[in-house]
């Protein structure tokens, strides 16, 4: 597993995937300025948020990240927030929920998917990393 990480921490993107990574966060900002619905507007800062900082400058992004990893509760709630609105935009616009359906559906999973991270780290012997 050593061998892994150490060549998955280490890999610098080709300049076509950070091309790619500026561009489609920026094409949904421009979709969400030109017809601002809710569900454009929470696609466009779901793929900032989460794609955009990488393909500008992924060493800094990878050191924010981390340091976010150190305070686990702003962790989750950090992506609790993002997982709900990339979810909930994703059940309007893929699958044609109604908005109520959505939300029902987005904030448990979201909520759930960070918090199981945390209890998994928790329950993991320190040796195993």
């Amino acid at each position: 597993m050593g061998q892994f990480k150490q060549y998955v921490e280490s890999y610098n993107p080709p300049r076509l995937h950070r091309a790619i990574q500026v561009v489609v966060p920026l094409a949904f900002v421009v979709k969400a300025a030109v017809n601002p619905t809710l569900e454009n507007v929470l696609w466009a800062a779901s793929l900032v948020v989460l794609i955009l900082p990488f393909g500008i400058a992924p060493e800094a992004h990878a050191a924010r990240m981390a340091a976010l990893d150190r305070r686990p509760i702003l962790s989750v709630v950090f992506m609790s927030l993002v997982l709900a609105a990339g979810l909930f935009a994703m059940l309007v616009e893929i699958l044609g929920l109604t908005r109520t359906t959505s939300i029902l559906i987005a904030v448990p999973v979201a909520l759930a998917a960070p918090l199981s991270s945390v209890v998994r780290r928790r329950e993991r012997p320190r040796g195993s990393e």
